[in-house]
């Protein structure tokens, strides 16, 4: 079923260009907030813990972002599925290339973090 629903409805959807993929930016959002609630005891719980001098409506604010942030995250995933080598070389640049294939000359595994530059 997973299989079916990749080929069927998420791969094609990767094939659209990134502003049509965010017209759905809104809808995902209100499902995942509103409808599913996607583990938002959770969400709520950590920021009121990180948080405890803010109050509810100032953590309902966050969670609100959160999700918004969540959605783009979702959308922006599905998009990879379809970068070409090229796209993708554009909007990747890697800090310390050499330190990268240096761990992974020694077989080590490493965590790529990635940073939004608006410049």
């Amino acid at each position: 079923m997973n299989r079916l629903l990749y080929f069927l409805v998420v791969l094609p959807l990767s094939l659209l260009p990134l502003p049509c993929l965010n017209l759905f930016k809104p809808g995902i959002y209100f499902i995942l907030y509103r409808v599913i609630r996607y583990r938002k005891n959770v969400v709520v719980g950590n920021l009121s813990r990180s948080f405890p001098r803010y109050n509810t409506e100032e953590i309902r604010a966050i969670t609100a972002s959160f999700y918004w942030h969540l959605s783009s995250v979702l959308i922006e995933s599905v998009k990879n599925l379809s970068f070409s080598r090229k796209e993708l070389m554009h909007r990747v640049h890697y800090a310390n290339p050499d330190l990268i294939q240096q761990l992974q000359g020694q077989g080590r595994n490493i965590i790529l973090v990635g940073e939004l530059n608006l410049d």
